[in-house]
């Protein structure tokens, strides 16, 4: 739609599953940026810098949090 980006799949054992981040959830804002204002690509690339971290702003049934998580490599 947008303003969000849907997340379709959580690996097991990543940070973002650790963080809370689940299937369904609507990624609404990255780093204080909102999403219609990111592109698919930006997300890919700032989610693939390990080692860092990054805040996601995750909306779930309506309920808007922001979590924090380190990206790391997955293999």
């Amino acid at each position: 739609d947008g303003e969000a980006f849907l997340v379709r799949r959580v690996v097991e054992g990543s940070a973002a599953r650790r963080a809370g981040v689940r299937e369904g959830d609507r990624i609404v804002g990255m780093d204080g940026v909102p999403a219609k204002r990111l592109t698919f690509e930006a997300v890919r690339q700032r989610l693939l810098d390990a080692g860092t971290w990054v805040r996601l702003r995750v909306e779930r049934e309506g309920l808007v949090r922001d979590v924090r998580v380190k990206l790391r490599k997955l293999v």
